[in-house]
């Protein structure tokens, strides 16, 4: 996602972490600003305002009970045989990274039971490096592309010459070109597409428990990445959900680019943010790495001034889970499981390569606190107890073993 980013593997014990900034970014831009761009709704606290904070409060608890037993769905119980024989190339946007290649290695593991040969590539978040290896799949007479956590808009053209050569593009955790659809197939979130869930379900998640965990009272200060993508729709919908369902909340945010990050700026920015705003009782961030990378620093530079802070972040990857049950700075982490993501991708593309449907594939999320640890332990998050099992339902739908 971001450009020269390499730049960092000296840091490669910590980026290790970094997920959506380097795998489910729809854009690599560098040019917005770092400035603070706040936007603040301010509730009342008597009257109808204080009977509208406590349904909104009731509301978010519901949501979060939800969420700690976790929602994911069952499990595909049919689907076309293997359609073995195939040749498929994954171009991950960035190895040094969980966020992209966990779902990169599920993929390679399932695919050893479809028959495919599987390279792996590494985009390295760079949009010229990813269209090259595009142009470099189609060489190899590859039957198919997995663009996985980095979006159409990355490489277009060279996607567009793929598919013209008759290559199959499917999208894992990837974004399709708005306006002129190019993917064959993408990894589904029930009956929503990807950008939808994020909005609705991941962003609209983390932001029912902030107004529960602050009684409907949060001053949320929350880093917004101008870069648009997935984060970007992560923390619109942040955002959406605490204007709209907690009229006793506060909300304001600060600007984050990917020249910021790769610039090792994060720290510094949310510091100066959170003495913009020294009432901010909440920090959210809608990327578990920018916790690591900066600002759970910050947090705790500013907890130890006095202040207590609710920190959330998103995916569950170990390294922010370890902090969650040391008691801090991370708090919250929303867990999504990247390794089953893997393996429906592959299922998902196997139904493409049959001529068949995309299915929902089950894949929820989980509430993820010091006092409701994750079920994989201190192991990245992969699933809930309703998704147990789901490489051996999938070799089933596969092998009929």
């Amino acid at each position: 996602m971001l450009n020269g980013v390499c730049k960092m593997r000296k840091r490669i014990g910590t980026i290790a972490a970094v997920v959506a900034v380097c795998g489910a970014v729809a854009a690599c831009g560098s040019s917005g600003s770092s400035s603070s761009a706040s936007s603040s709704t301010a509730g009342a606290t008597s009257g109808s305002g204080a009977s509208s904070t406590s349904s909104a409060v009731t509301k978010a608890k519901a949501t979060v009970a939800a969420l700690y037993k976790g929602t994911d769905r069952a499990l595909p119980t049919s689907g076309p045989k293997a359609q073995t024989g195939k040749k498929v190339w994954v171009i991950s946007c960035y190895e040094g990274a969980v966020g992209c290649s966990v779902p990169a290695q599920g993929f390679v593991a399932a695919s050893a039971h479809l028959g495919w040969k599987t390279t792996v590539v590494d985009a390295k978040l760079d949009p010229s490096t990813a269209a090259q290896e595009i142009s470099s799949a189609v060489a190899a007479k590859a039957n198919a592309i997995v663009l996985d956590g980095f979006p159409c808009s990355w490489a277009p053209g060279a996607i567009s010459a793929a598919k013209s050569a008759g290559v199959k593009i499917y999208g894992l955790l990837s974004f399709d070109c708005t306006g002129h659809e190019l993917y064959d197939g993408q990894l589904l979130f029930g009956k929503e597409t990807y950008e939808q869930y994020l909005k609705d379900q991941v962003g609209a998640g983390i932001a029912s428990y902030i107004i529960d965990k602050t009684d409907g009272k949060g001053n949320v200060l929350s880093m917004q990445y101008n870069d648009g993508g997935a984060v970007n729709a992560i923390g619109q919908g942040i955002e959406t959900a605490i204007k709209q369902n907690c009229p006793g909340c506060t909300f304001n945010s600060f600007a984050v680019t990917g020249e910021n990050i790769v610039q090792n700026q994060l720290q510094s920015l949310t510091s100066a943010a959170l003495t913009r705003d020294p009432n901010a009782n909440v920090v959210t961030s809608p990327i578990d790495s920018a916790i690591l990378l900066g600002m759970g620093a910050a947090v705790t530079q500013a907890e130890a001034g006095g202040r207590h802070i609710l920190l959330t972040g998103v995916e569950g990857f170990a390294p922010n889970l370890k902090l969650i049950a040391a008691g801090g700075p991370d708090n919250f982490a929303i867990g999504s499981a990247a390794e089953w993501e893997g393996w429906a991708a592959a299922d998902g593309l196997n139904r493409v390569f049959a001529g068949a449907p995309q299915v929902d594939p089950g894949i929820g999320l989980e509430a993820i606190d010091k006092t409701h640890p994750s079920p994989s332990g201190l192991a990245n998050y992969n699933g809930n107890k309703r998704s147990q099992g789901y490489e051996q339902n999938y070799i089933r739908i596969w092998t009929g073993k």
